[in-house]
């Protein structure tokens, strides 16, 4: 004996309006993370402008023009993909967002170059809050899909 499952219209929208809301939650905390490393690159780049000319100097200004880029492109695919719920800017933002706070985490934070404190752990903590939204989202629109 099979059943049939009669869905309500409306149980179908809060499903639908529930992965959007993740997701869009998502985008903001990577909006939030770009903003942050905006901040941490302009502090880059003014660090460079404390040392003589020479290649640290120019490594360092390098490095708060790439970190900034990043934060740029971590906003923009939270703008235009993540807040739709786009598979494609999911994976950017994971990979992306998640390899320049690795890199921080292996290079600054574990070898003690920055106190203990929640100051520095800003940046890993909305990354790891976003992708579990985006990640939720993202789930609860496959499963979605898979119910039609």
């Amino acid at each position: 004996m099979t059943v049939s499952r009669v869905e309500n219209p409306r149980n179908h929208a809060d499903r639908v309006s529930l992965h959007l809301l993740l997701a869009r939650i998502g985008a903001a905390l990577y909006v939030g993370w770009g903003v942050l490393h905006l901040i941490a690159a302009r502090g880059i780049y003014e660090l460079a402008s404390s040392i003589p000319d020479g290649l640290a100097h120019a490594r360092l200004k390098q490095g708060g023009l790439d970190l900034g880029l990043f934060a740029v492109q971590a906003m923009a695919v939270a703008v235009v993909l993540n807040w739709r719920n786009d598979r494609i800017g999911y994976w950017l933002n994971i990979i992306v967002v998640g390899a320049v706070d690795l890199g921080y985490v292996v290079l600054v934070i574990v070898p003690g170059y920055v106190t203990a404190s929640l100051i520095p752990f800003a940046g890993p903590i909305i990354y790891v809050i976003g992708a579990m939204f985006s990640t939720a989202g993202l789930l609860r629109r496959n499963l979605a899909i898979s119910n039609q």
